[in-house]
């Protein structure tokens, strides 16, 4: 079988970031399928490379998360242009396996279809235009129902949706009832994220909460200066690790010297390699977002690493994740504009060291249970395996 992947953002191991798409290639040419994927680099030609058996197409289209608003539309327009030009290229794939964000992607994957009758399926991680509409990014009305009707006809027209939430397939269903959709939530990857001992350098007995991921608009990353500051008030010895990047990662630190806080370092954007030294510093992991519904839908790839490393989990936004760690009992909510009135779940846990084991514990078991990148990338395989098996079922009638 064929498979055409169209992802703007394909990483590797090596680059960081997250690469969902890049274990999912890497399980479908496991399964003796070939594979092709489309995506940016930051580079000034085109190029293709074999990457462990993955045939990868490199479109140049700058994108960076520091871009202006207009600067990024004209990147996500590009790259969709881009692709269409390639995908003669592709007619003879059985699909096409298109990953959103940003929603201009269904638009050549809606032309494959249609130039070469070629299905496609469409992963939805976060919701577009739903998100940059709550966040007051996209106010024009005109533009709010053109991008809402384009939306619906993504979905409508896919072989498939795949959600990577089951809240973010609750919404798909309220906008296109008919839908077929599954979901497929992110993944921990258990082999290389794994609970290891305080490095000799970190004082065992200081407790320390980490970032990790972009420092955007839609994190809000002030909320855990805020907790920070909660913390000092409070008496309580707690070190933060902040390593990203992203238009508000200089402002954040600004306002952290700012404010003078002491036990707080920052890291710019590294390598999973980095990450997973960086990880083992630290006792929890903070996973933020701004206070808007759509955002507390999402499956952020930091929540996921941190379980299988076994880190608690701190939230600061309810949704489905706060259900899944508050039912495993392996994290804390923490009111992100009121730190302080939840202060004293964090307290319990500094202070009980044997809580605080079996919360991280807990985590790992999250990890291997429910969300093994192993299971879940066959899961996704198997998914579309049936693509094939329904087109020799129907050639055989």
């Amino acid at each position: 079988m064929k498979v055409l992947i169209i992802h703007q953002y394909f990483k590797i191991p090596t680059d960081g970031g997250g690469i969902r798409s890049y274990y999912l290639a890497k399980g479908l040419v496991s399964q003796g399928h070939e594979v092709s994927v489309l995506t940016a680099h930051n580079e000034k030609e085109y190029c293709c490379k074999k990457l462990e058996g993955i045939e990868v197409h490199y479109l140049p289209v700058f994108y960076s998360n520091e871009l202006s608003t207009l600067r990024r539309i004209h990147a996500y327009g590009l790259f969709a242009l881009k692709v269409l030009f390639l995908a003669g290229q592709f007619k003879h794939f059985d699909l096409c396996y298109t990953i959103s964000t940003p929603l201009s992607v269904g638009l050549p994957a809606l032309w494959i279809k249609k130039i070469h009758n070629i299905p496609y399926f469409f992963e939805v991680g976060d919701l577009w235009p739903e998100a940059p509409i709550q966040m007051g990014i996209i106010k024009n009305k005109w533009l709010q129902r053109v991008l809402y009707a384009f939306e619906r006809r993504i979905y409508r027209e896919s072989k498939k949706v795949i959600a990577l939430s089951p809240s973010i397939e609750n919404y798909i269903r309220g906008r296109v009832p008919t839908v077929d959709i599954e979901t497929v939530p992110n993944m921990s990857d258990l082999e290389f994220f794994y609970p290891r001992e305080k490095p000799p350098s970190a004082s065992p007995r200081q407790f320390t909460i980490g970032y990790f991921g972009t420092v955007g608009l839609a994190n809000r990353l002030e909320y855990l200066l805020d907790l920070q500051v909660a913390c000092l008030a409070k008496g309580l010895d707690v070190r933060i690790l902040i390593v990203g990047g992203g238009a508000r990662f200089e402002p954040v630190r600004k306002k952290a010297e700012a404010l003078k806080l002491r036990n707080i370092s920052f890291h710019p954007h590294s390598g999973k390699e980095r990450i997973q030294e960086l990880m083992a510093f630290v006792d929890a992991v903070y996973i933020s977002f701004q206070r808007r519904p759509v955002l507390e839908m999402g499956s952020p790839n930091k929540f996921f690493d941190g379980l299988a490393a076994g880190k608690i989990i701190i939230l600061n936004f309810k949704g489905w994740l706060k259900e899944v760690v508050e039912r495993s009992e392996c994290g804390i909510y923490i009111h992100p504009k009121k730190p302080e009135s939840d202060i004293g779940a964090l307290r319990t846990l500094i202070e009980d060291e044997t809580l605080a084991a079996q919360y991280k514990k807990n985590a790992r078991c999250l990890a291997q249970q429910e969300f093994s990148r192993n299971r879940l990338v066959m899961d996704l395989v198997h998914l579309i395996e049936e693509v094939e098996e329904s087109s020799y079922s129907l050639a055989a009638v």
